[in-house]
């Protein structure tokens, strides 16, 4: 089983790999210029102290001037390896973070699949991480060099959860809270960490007679680098950034349907475009109830299969699409709807392999 295991991991990266292949020569797009192209700063390593100082370095554009440091430290790298703006160079770092990515999304899939007694855990976490690694849905995001940002944070997410669950012993030591740390100083949207930490402990490791006072206070190591970097980031974004134009009002009843967009997506890619043509919401229409009776469903989906041991990896994986969403449905942005916003809401969604566990489960296979 685990040579088939292995063998069937080294497959994927190498198809993931071939996947993006011809995709490393794509050129500069879209807030790629403000950021890369025309920033004077990834031009020299010497400013990489400065990118943690000041956060003007990011962008030529006084709005757009957001606290980022290891994205601009890692296009300064890429910058300097090909001397030059060589596109190869600003692509294949990110491709292979990506790969790092899948690496521990396949970690926690073994491992929650191991936990409920699912039917050959390990081949089902391959499954489920293949059908991430080649969705289209992600191409997007590891391919617009600018937007490394959310694949940083989506691997930092990810890895330190992975390193949490598969090596408990090291936990004392805080050592899963490194990738966290390069996930928020990458893009604020790892934020949401501390919460999904404390779900997968609620779901999966419930150890004393009050779970959620256990899981809360193995959750403040988080949440207490969470707050600092949060305040780090507030104080260092200067005052000329301007996110969005939109109001409140506009922004926020459209969320819902955006993220019912968003989860069909998963299932059927239709609406998939670097330049959403999704206007916002100025009332409450028809389609802003739609998107609210399916926030209501989802809530309720999480809240049912919650009841069952054996679905929690269904709950939990609708749950991380709920919390991964709100960042970005909560913060007013400058589109309302972007498909690299998908691309960690859909790391543990449930659209592929978790129906088949609750299905297994359902008809008579092992569970809890």
């Amino acid at each position: 089983m685990k040579d088939r295991y292995s063998l069937g991991t080294l497959a994927l990266f190498a198809a993931v790999f071939i996947a993006y292949a011809n995709s490393l020569q794509n050129g500069f797009h879209f807030d790629d210029f403000h950021t890369v192209v025309n920033n004077p700063y990834i031009r020299s390593l010497h400013n990489i102290p400065r990118f943690f100082s000041d956060a003007t370095t990011f962008s030529v554009l006084p709005a757009n001037r957001t606290y980022r440091p290891f994205v601009s430290t890692t296009l300064a790298i890429d910058y300097a390896l090909g001397g030059g703006y060589k596109l190869i160079w600003f692509h294949i770092g990110t491709l292979l973070v990506f790969l790092l990515q899948l690496f521990a999304m396949q970690q926690i899939f073994t491992a929650i699949f191991k936990m409920v007694k699912a039917p050959e855990p390990y081949m089902m976490a391959l499954l489920a991480t293949a059908w991430y690694g080649l969705y289209p849905a992600m191409a997007q995001t590891v391919n617009y060099i600018i937007k490394r940002g959310d694949v940083y944070s989506a691997f930092g997410v990810t890895a330190a959860l992975a390193i949490y669950i598969r090596w408990p012993n090291y936990r004392p030591t805080g050592i899963y809270l490194l990738p966290f740390a390069f996930a928020l100083l990458s893009k604020p949207t790892a934020v949401v960490f501390p919460v999904l930490l404390f779900a997968y402990i609620c779901y999966f490791e419930r150890t004393s007679n009050h779970p959620f006072r256990s899981a809360l206070l193995k959750t403040l190591p988080s949440a207490g680098v969470c707050a600092i970097l949060m305040w780090l980031q507030a104080a260092m974004t200067p005052k000329s950034y301007a996110p969005s134009t939109l109001s409140n009002f506009d922004y926020c009843i459209t969320q819902s349907f955006v993220l019912l967009r968003y989860f069909g997506s998963f299932i059927l890619p239709i609406h998939l475009n670097v330049d959403t043509d999704l206007s916002p919401f100025t009332s409450i229409s028809p389609l802003a109830l739609i998107g609210f009776l399916f926030l209501i469903l989802l809530i309720a989906a999480i809240a049912l299969t919650a009841r069952s041991a054996s679905l929690h990896p269904i709950s939990f994986g609708l749950l991380w699409f709920l919390v991964t969403s709100l960042p970005t449905s909560v913060y007013r942005l400058s589109e309302v709807e972007n498909d690299h916003r998908m691309f960690m809401e859909r790391v543990l969604d449930t659209s592929d392999v978790f129906p088949q566990l609750a299905v297994r489960q359902l008809i008579g296979f092992r569970g809890n």
